[in-house]
This record gives C-alpha cells, structure tokens and sequence, in this order.
C-alpha cells in the first residue's frame, strides 16, 4: 500500500493515492490547496470522495435544522440566547434567504444606541457649524462689508 503523501511517476503524469477510498489517480483528481507555511499541494482526498463526504456533511446538518429541514430555534450571537426563529430578521443574499445573527430585541438595542452616538455627533457638528458661520458673519461686520 502507497502511502497518500507520496507521488507516482508513470508516463510523465503525476498520481497519488486517495487516503479514502485507496484508488491510485490522477494528481488532477485531487483539489490543490495551500498550507499554513504557504506551499501549494493536493488534497489527501480525490474529488469523488470529498463530494460524497461534503453530501454526508450537508445531510446530518439538515437533519440538525428540526422537522422537515426548517429551522426552527437559533442562538442570538450577543445576547447568547436559543430562541424561535421568529424572533430573528430574515435577509436574502445571493446564496438564498437566511436570518440575522442578533435577536429582535439585541438589533433594537443596537439601533438605539447607534443613534443616540449620532445624535450626539451631529448636535456637536451643527455647533462647530454654527460658530464657524457665526465667525464668518461676525468677520464680515468687523470688516465693514
């Protein structure tokens, strides 16, 4: 037996080992990727298997999502509450419909304080305003115009 790191020169292209399901293919059956020192290399395991084991992945977490695959129940990411999915914004992106991260009530919280900041910036914006008008006017007058 081969070991899966190990490379096989037969008629100028490369094969390797699937530390899977053990077949000997093609190095372009294998997904390239690169490690955390930076060097490229190819997967442990060919194409095949890794679209069987991602379908595998995708089924226990469906079955995860409750009856009939909707969700259910989600945990608020501030609050840290588990609570309905009722109680969460929906949103579309381009992967389909999803929900927010934060609760109602968290993201009402969120907003308020954000606008309490803003509020605060633009009571202090229009200020520094006003008393740069006021000093343009107050020029003009001195000046005689």
């Amino acid at each position: 037996m081969l070991n899966s790191s190990i490379l096989i020169e037969k008629n100028t292209m490369a094969e390797k080992q699937c530390s899977v399901c053990g077949q000997v293919l093609p190095i372009f059956e294998f997904r390239k990727y690169k490690n955390q020192s930076g060097s490229i290399g190819h997967r442990g395991s060919c194409r095949a298997c890794e679209k069987e084991q991602n379908r595998e992945r995708d089924q226990r977490k469906k079955a995860q999502l409750g009856i009939n695959n909707i969700l259910v129940e989600k945990k608020c990411s501030v609050c840290k509450q588990i609570l309905p999915i009722t109680e969460f914004r929906r949103y579309e992106h381009q992967s389909g419909v999803g929900y927010r991260g934060s609760c109602r009530e968290c993201e009402k919280a969120r907003e308020r304080e954000r606008r309490h900041q803003n509020k605060a910036q633009i009571t202090n914006d229009n200020n520094i305003e006003d008393n740069y008008r006021f000093l343009k006017f107050y020029k003009k007058i001195k000046s005689g115009g």
